[in-house]
């Protein structure tokens, strides 16, 4: 039996919660206290001004407990009940004192989140998956997260780690079917806390892909509830189907609503870790697995008494979201900005990407920034509802990659930008002069060639239509012409073709220019893919044709035009009364550049404060806007303009 919850709340901006307090239930239960068909076990409350509030209890192993956050402080008085009726257990009292800092996110706001108390949120942090034996424990990262000023993680309820409530990992327990393990329910009451106190929200993902595919990531064959392992299905893809899988996960979404959902720390609940990669989508149940998101999300809802927001993730093409509060797509292309440039937003709830990376995960520290700083500073620019969020934590503390999230906190913080309205997109020319080298990355993985022409340097943020899995005869279909880019050269010039990767049936890549062919090489294996293929091209027009006529794919990871785009390019957002952009220098070389500052605010003049995100320095200048010019020898720097015209 479900009751509602008479303290449901559909998150209107400006409420204010109260609490935490916890009681401990003097309940005697019979049959399973872990299922909740058995033992639906609740607590109604009295409290200040006749508020009620119904909250659900949760078995702990040894004792049956309740959380109360409620929206008036004070005393509230508790009655027990089980199953729908008024249980034979005494009733008990808590207090609510202290105000939940900032509340609840809620869907609002120009980027999208709001806090209850309507403090905007913008979502900036990384991953943090599951407890990686390189890195400090999992609750002193989310610590050092908050002193960097970072606000959201992303946590999954995985059995490796010791986070998955009914697949113990330790081998000192076999449940059966329907009991929680509280060795890792306990864990994520410490992961919780830390989170809270750091300031940290996460989206506590409840189910991942491995759990139920044979083929990506499988982890199948030591699921328990593989009946290869005394478990009740046959196979993984009856999961989404099978009417005891559907009460099983239903008891763990509303264990987790029980013992959790009091905290603010949890940003949403995430339904699953990319449920493309399960067996139910490759086998073509696509309808199947939407069908499952929507009824787990309704049921959420109807037992979060504080509103939370629901996500799932990740492909966009999948029919997963249609009850889902914001979308959650991941990507690993060799550009992030690409990526993030080319994903067209909906519209009709928020968007930002709860993973991304370089296509080389293991990439040098140089790959790994790049795709740090691309994922923050991009997603801000296509106006995303929070960054692109790096995936690999680990790698944080291998390459200290600390100061690139500091930085970038600091400076959302202290520019302001989220705070104002009116902002559109700035590709200021800040006077630099042509001669620079345009370096083209794929911003898709496998998919589809969506676009064979490209102008440059025009089209050069159209690299996100362009797969980095560069499609030989094996695979036709996925690209069925040569790739061709038209330029103008002001003097004779080469190109580059870097590969980061190849099927093992090789490939053949091929280039030719204005329609004779410059370059080819053949690509057997990674060793091969090192070497750049090179080619020339001369003054004036020129079209340069890329394509593979060998048996598999080449993962392209560059194109590299030299000489044919700006000296310094930038793009940013501004409205009349402030711009932030990001400048990158496009030239070798470490001579001071020459740059003007067009108008991009209103006035006369204005504030300019250079942030250079190599090595951290920071300048403040005062310039005639249109006039004033600047000597600049960075590489790549947030600039921050501020009109000093009075409003």
């Amino acid at each position: 039996m479900v009751l509602a919850l008479t303290g449901a709340v559909l998150g209107a901006i400006g409420a204010s919660w109260y609490g935490p307090a916890e009681a401990t239930l003097d309940f005697r239960h019979s049959g399973n206290p872990w299922d909740p068909e058995q033992n639906d076990v609740r607590v109604r409350f009295l409290g200040p001004g006749s508020v009620r509030e119904e909250r659900l209890a949760f078995f702990d192993g040894s004792r049956w407990r309740v959380r109360l956050v409620g929206r008036q402080p004070g005393v509230y008085e508790g009655e027990v009940w089980c199953n729908g009726r008024r249980a034979e257990a005494p009733k008990v009292t808590v207090r609510l004192e202290s105000r939940v800092p900032g509340g609840f996110v809620r869907r609002a706001g120009p980027w999208g989140f709001q806090l209850d108390d309507g403090s905007l949120y913008w979502p900036l942090g990384f991953n943090l998956g599951w407890q990686s034996p390189n890195v400090p424990d999992m609750a002193q990262t989310l610590t050092e997260m908050g002193r960097a000023g970072l606000n959201w993680s992303r946590i999954w309820a995985c059995h490796w780690d010791g986070k998955n409530p009914w697949w113990p990992n330790d081998g000192s327990v076999r449940l059966q079917r329907g009991e929680f393990w509280p060795k890792a329910l306990d864990r994520w009451d410490q992961l919780v806390a830390s989170a809270e106190k750091a300031g940290v929200r996460f989206q506590m993902v409840l189910f991942h892909h491995g759990q139920w595919s044979t083929r990506t990531n499988p982890n199948w064959q030591d699921n328990p509830w593989n009946q290869a392992r005394g478990g009740f299905l046959a196979s993984p893809v009856e999961f989404f189907t099978h009417p005891e899988a559907k009460r099983l996960a239903k008891a763990w979404l509303r264990y987790a609503v029980a013992r959790y959902g009091h905290s603010p720390a949890i940003l949403a609940w995430e339904l699953f870790n990319e449920v493309e990669w399960v067996d139910a989508v490759q086998d073509g149940q696509r309808e199947a697995v939407g069908r499952w998101m929507d009824d787990m999300a309704e049921y959420l809802r109807s037992i979060d008494p504080h509103g939370r927001l629901v996500t799932t993730s990740s492909h966009m093409d999948l029919p997963i979201y249609r009850q889902a509060d914001y979308y959650q797509p991941h990507g690993y292309p060799p550009s992030v900005a690409a990526l993030i440039l080319a994903q067209r937003q909906p519209g009709d709830k928020p968007l930002f990407f709860g993973e991304v990376g370089p296509g080389d995960l293991g990439g040098a520290k140089s790959i790994q920034v790049e795709a740090v700083r691309d994922g923050i500073w991009t997603a801000l620019f296509a106006r995303h509802a929070g960054a692109g969020q790096y995936w690999t934590w680990d790698t944080v503390y291998r390459d200290d990659l600390w100061p690139e999230f500091r930085l970038a906190a600091e400076i959302l913080r202290s520019s302001g930008v989220l705070r104002e309205t009116g902002l559109s997109q700035l590709r200021p020319d800040l006077g630099a002069g042509d001669g620079g080298d345009l370096v083209l990355r794929p911003g898709a993985g496998w998919e589809d060639m969506r676009r064979y022409l490209f102008d440059l340097p025009r089209d050069a943020d159209q690299m996100g239509l362009f797969p980095s899995y560069f499609q030989g005869k094996a695979h036709a279909p996925m690209r069925n012409q040569p790739v061709r880019f038209r330029f103008r050269a002001s003097k004779d010039g080469e190109l580059q073709v870097r590969a980061i990767g190849v099927a093992s049936g090789g490939g053949r890549i091929v280039l030719r220019v204005n329609g004779i062919e410059a370059a080819s090489k053949t690509v057997r294996n990674r060793a091969d893919a090192r070497e750049p293929i090179v080619a020339r091209f001369p003054a004036g027009q020129v079209e340069v044709e890329l394509d593979n006529d060998g048996k598999d794919w080449v993962q392209i990871g560059s194109i590299t035009f030299r000489g044919i785009g700006p000296r310094a390019a930038a793009v940013g957002i501004g409205n009349d009364r402030l711009a932030i952009l990001r400048i990158q220098r496009r030239v070798a070389g470490s001579e001071p550049l020459r740059l003007t500052l067009p108008r991009v605010v209103r006035g006369l003049e204005a504030e300019l404060t250079v942030y250079e995100l190599d090595g951290g320095r920071r300048e403040k200048l005062r310039l005639r806007q249109a006039e004033g010019a600047w000597s600049w020898s960075g590489t790549d720097a947030i600039l921050v303009v501020r009109s000093l015209e009075p409003r």
